[in-house]
């Protein structure tokens, strides 16, 4: 009995705390399944932007970027200006760019040859992906890119 007057194993019949248990095991095990179904798609996703082609809107109009598991290309100003980088993957949501060459670049481009840039992807779907670009110690921009084709980088 407690203080109130109630026996404890009397509260709670035992089939219902039984039952209780059980339901409470499902919904946790379903929100795990959930949540490992979401990270496993997210992966996928991000994995599929190492090689491909994407669009996105910069300071100089819009711009196009090619990618291969080692190198990247980047028209600007379509197409007018490119630059070439290698690309350093260090997980699957991050990568290097170092700055290889400009062509035809307007003499206001900040990056210059030999620079790094590291690019962190933040967000990704079947039709875009979001990333924060990190230049000398700053984060420049925080960059949405359209994709146009992508496939596996493994």
């Amino acid at each position: 009995m407690t203080s109130e007057g109630w026996r404890t194993d009397d509260a709670i019949p035992k089939q219902h705390t039984m039952k209780n248990r059980i339901l409470l095991l499902l919904l946790f095990c379903s929100c795990s399944f959930i949540t490992l179904i979401a990270q496993s798609n997210s992966e996928d996703c991000v994995r599929n932007l190492k090689i491909g082609e994407f669009k996105y809107t910069g300071e100089f109009g819009p711009n196009s970027i090619l990618r291969d598991k080692k190198k990247q290309i980047e028209r600007l100003s379509n197409g007018v200006s490119l630059v070439v980088s290698k690309v350093k993957w260090l997980n699957d949501f991050e990568y290097e760019l170092k700055v290889k060459k400009l062509m035809n670049c307007p003499k206001t481009t900040s990056v210059k040859k030999g620079d790094i840039m590291r690019v962190k992807i933040t967000e990704c779907s079947s039709t875009s992906y979001k990333c924060t670009i990190q230049y000398s110690n700053t984060t420049v921009a925080d960059i949405e890119y359209q994709i146009i084709m992508s496939g596996s980088g493994e």
